[in-house]
Parts: C-alpha cells; sequence; structure tokens
C-alpha cells in the first residue's frame, strides 16, 4: 500500500514539474518559487566555501572594475559617433532646428510601420514632431507612452495612411508639389534575366500621390510641408487628428530632407510614379533625431540610452555556479521581477556584456551567459582605422572553442563577394541599439571581421569569463513614467 502512494505521489509531483515547465510564468510557478526560497539562502550560507576556491574570480572582477572608467569613456564615444550619424550632415538642414537623439528599441509585430524609440526622459519631444536619420525623412511621432518616461511610438513613412507634402526637383531645374506615403508594388518583372535581377534588387520604392505635373519623371524628392489650412499636410492628415498651429511649425522643420529619387516605372501595363526610397526602413535605422525648434533643443543632443548610468542598473548576486546540463551556460541570479529584474534584460560586469535574462520570478531569476549555444544580440563594430561603426545585425552564440573563446554565427550581407573581397579586420564588438532590453554600447569582446560576404563564425575573446563571477549589474529596460499631480478642481 505505502510503495503504491509512493508511486502515485512520484507521479503527482512529476505531472506538476511537466507542466511547470510547459507552461511557465504561471501561478504554479510562483508557488515552487516561494517553496524554494530556503534554497537561496543555503545557497548565501555556502558562498563562503567558494571564496576560498575563487581567487581567479576576484581577481577578473577587480580588472574589470578598474578598466571600467576607461572602457565607459570608449564606450560613450563610440555611442557619440553612432548618434552624429543621426543628424543632418547638409549645414542648411541643420540650421534652425534642434535635434533629440533616439534609439529604435522595439519593433511592433501588429504593426510593422510603427516602431518604439527611447530618447533622455527631458528631452522636448512632442506628438507629430518629424523623425529623421542623416538628411532622410523617417516619419513622425504618433504617440507618447503613458506608462514609460522617455519612450514614444514613430510612424515611419512606409505606413500605409501615412502622407507628407513634398517637393521633386527635376534636373532641369523645374520643381513640382506631390504627397507621398506608403508603399508602391515593384516594377513588373521583365523577361529577360538581368531586367529580373534588377527589379529583386531596386530596394524599396514609395508610393506617390497627386503629382502636380506628371511630365517631370525623374529628380530628387524633398519633403516640403504647407502649413496653411486645407494643405497637402492637412488633406493628408487621418481624421481625429491634431491640426494646431504647433503640429504645423512641427511639420515645417522637416523641409527640405531626402525622400528619395522620383521614378516612373510599369506595374503589369499601368505605368506609376513612386519615389526610389534610399534607406531601408525594415531593417535601419536604429539611430534617429526627432526635430524640435532651436529654442527647445540643441543640435548635440544628450546620449537617448546612456549605458553607464548609474540608476539604469539594478546589483545582483549570483548563486553558486552550476548547470546540469551539458554544454549549457546558465546562472540563477538572487533578484527578481521584484527588484525590476525583466526578461531579456541585459547582465554586464564593468561594461562587459555577460549574458541575458531568460525567466525572472519573484525573487530570483535565470540567465543565459554569452556562451550559452543559442544566445543572440544585436552588435556593432569599432574597425581598426574606422572612425565610423559598422551594424553587423544579430549575432547567433554556438558556443565555446577548446580556448574558452566564444563562437558566433554572422551573415555578412554588406561586404562584397571573394572577388572583391577585403581582408580580415581587427574590430572591437559592442552592443547595437535595436532592443529595449540591452543597450548600445556594452562590450562584448575582440575580433577580426571577415570581409567578404557570406556566412562566418566569429571567434571572440572577451577581458573576463561571466561564468565565474559572484555579482552582475541588470539592465533596467524601461523608467517608469512620473504621474502628474492632479490640477486642483476650480
Amino acid at each position: 500500500m505505502s510503495s503504491s502512494r509512493s508511486r502515485l505521489a512520484y507521479v503527482a509531483v512529476l505531472c506538476v514539474l511537466v507542466f511547470a515547465a510547459v507552461e511557465p510564468g504561471t501561478l504554479l510557478d510562483v508557488w515552487i518559487e516561494r517553496a524554494l526560497v530556503p534554497s537561496r539562502f543555503a545557497a548565501e550560507l555556502a558562498r563562503p566555501f567558494g571564496w576560498l576556491e575563487s581567487s581567479s574570480v576576484r581577481a577578473a572582477e577587480s580588472t574589470l572594475a578598474a578598466e571600467a572608467p576607461a572602457l565607459a569613456a570608449t564606450s560613450r564615444e563610440l555611442l557619440a559617433r553612432q548618434a552624429a550619424g543621426a543628424l543632418p550632415r547638409d549645414p542648411e538642414l541643420a540650421r534652425g532646428r534642434g535635434a533629440v537623439h533616439a534609439q529604435v528599441v522595439e519593433r511592433k509585430t501588429q504593426r510593422a510601420d510603427c516602431v518604439t524609440i527611447q530618447f533622455a526622459p527631458e528631452a522636448p519631444v512632442e506628438v507629430d514632431a518629424p523623425v529623421t536619420h542623416g538628411d532622410h525623412y523617417v516619419g513622425r511621432i504618433d504617440a507618447l507612452s503613458r506608462e514609460r518616461a522617455g519612450e514614444a511610438t514613430l510612424r515611419l513613412v512606409t505606413e500605409k495612411s501615412f502622407r507628407v507634402g513634398a517637393e521633386v526637383e527635376a534636373p532641369d531645374g523645374r520643381k513640382a508639389a506631390l504627397v507621398v506615403g506608403g508603399v508602391a508594388p515593384r516594377p513588373s518583372h521583365g523577361a529577360d534575366e538581368d531586367e529580373r535581377r534588377a527589379s529583386a534588387d531596386a530596394g524599396l520604392f514609395l508610393a506617390v500621390h497627386a503629382p502636380q505635373d506628371r511630365s517631370i519623371t525623374s529628380g530628387v524628392v524633398r519633403v516640403r510641408e504647407i502649413e496653411a489650412p486645407g494643405s497637402a499636410r492637412s488633406a493628408s492628415r487621418p481624421s481625429g487628428g491634431l491640426a494646431s498651429l504647433a503640429g504645423g511649425e512641427l511639420a515645417s522643420l522637416a523641409n527640405g530632407f531626402r525622400l528619395g529619387e522620383l521614378v516612373r516605372y510599369d506595374v503589369d501595363g499601368v505605368v506609376i510614379f513612386a519615389v526610389r526610397a534610399e534607406l531601408d526602413y525594415g531593417a535601419e535605422p536604429y539611430e534617429l533625431a526627432v526635430l524640435a525648434p532651436a529654442e527647445q533643443a540643441e543640435a548635440g543632443p544628450p546620449l537617448a540610452r546612456d549605458p553607464f548610468a548609474v540608476e539604469r542598473w539594478i546589483r545582483a548576486r549570483c548563486a553558486v555556479p552550476g548547470e546540469a546540463s551539458i554544454g549549457r551556460e546558465a546562472r540563477r541570479i538572487l533578484a527578481g521581477t521584484r527588484d525590476g529584474v525583466e526578461p531579456g534584460a541585459a547582465l554586464c560586469v564593468g561594461g562587459q556584456l555577460v549574458g541575458r535574462v531568460e525567466t525572472s520570478g519573484p525573487w530570483s531569476a535565470s540567465a543565459r551567459l554569452a556562451g550559452d549555444p543559442g544566445f543572440r544580440v544585436q552588435v556593432a563594430a569599432a574597425l581598426a582605422g574606422s572612425d565610423a561603426p559598422r551594424a553587423l545585425g544579430e549575432l547567433v552564440a554556438l558556443g565555446r572553442d577548446d580556448d574558452d573563446a566564444l563562437l558566433f554565427v554572422w551573415r555578412n550581407a554588406i561586404d562584397p563577394p571573394p572577388p572583391g573581397a577585403v581582408a580580415a579586420t581587427p574590430a572591437e564588438l559592442f552592443t547595437a541599439p535595436g532592443e529595449r532590453s540591452v543597450p548600445a554600447g556594452l562590450l562584448l569582446g575582440s575580433t577580426v571581421l571577415p570581409r567578404t560576404r557570406g556566412l562566418h563564425v566569429l571567434r571572440v575573446t572577451q577581458p573576463a569569463d561571466g561564468r565565474a563571477l559572484g555579482v552582475v549589474q541588470v539592465w533596467r529596460a524601461a523608467i517608469a513614467r512620473e504621474e502628474e499631480p492632479e490640477e486642483d478642481e476650480p
């Protein structure tokens, strides 16, 4: 009888654990976490035994702490160069305007043409403010976040209902007004192989509406918003949108920024006008400038997110190292959602990225380290002999080699194929913008970057091994917006 009860209890516990594994984040997880709270104290009591054999760990932590100020200065310089790329290069476009540095932190899956951006919480960002990258127009602010300070939704010019007033200047100097917004269909495929390839590589085309002069078939298209009532701007706004004088003033700040080149082509027998875009709005840009009146914002804005701001980090201890699965790299963090730790958040030591939070409970969290197979992160490279950082996109970890260096898979889609390739270049890898939970500017490590198109495995060496570190910093993904005091009733 007792053995059947034991088997029944065993099966019941097994079912509970299977359910917890299949359905994470449920109330069951919370109760399991509460039941295991005593194990946290047991781990802390056992920590002195780890200190007896962790002299190398303490030395590594001391080295990182000593090098942190220099790394912070290097990182901020790198971020400043990236942010400078968001500002207008044309002196005429920089004159009479202020700019607020912003970064894309989330691309909405349900609304592909709307992205979430972050900027300094105290920055003068308003709804309808134009957003640019360099000399190119990107879109406008659609809404400010009610929950998070320094966040807003950006509508891209590629959105179907988006409209912006523009002007084309033909090669012979003639000018004509038109409206741009949404995506135009690609040119029809030709029967010739070269024509089909050219069509496939043509890139993105923005739709043109109501061209004033159809005899102009080429030329540079720039934003030209009209503030007067009944203009292309006001006529193209969605119903219910703001139509205040401030909105018109903000709209005119975008005048002169490029949209692309006007083209005319055939689509299934119908001739249409379109603008050949000069930006890949689906993948870039991540560094942006939100335009504002000159008296409200300077042209040299502060960084959107300073990766070394003390208030953005949560100090957390790690449980005693140990991983049951062979080949995995994971740690238990002795801090959880009650402390502000969220899934996906970056783990950092002395300015170096060592991992990311995978799941977070009330009192603790599990983290994947940079050497865990499948670990993913957006990366930019500071190339030797080059001033401009280079965005590499996403790296995916394969694990470590025999010398404990990190191995990452990277697809090079930028450099030319092997016949025109450049020699491999030494580079320092840093995190790139594009994710809310990982700030740009954290050091990943050093590598030699292949300069040929194709799939490559990068060997990355880090200053310190995150597998044995006892204390980490966890990135605070967002700062809650302070509630504004309610006005007294008159």
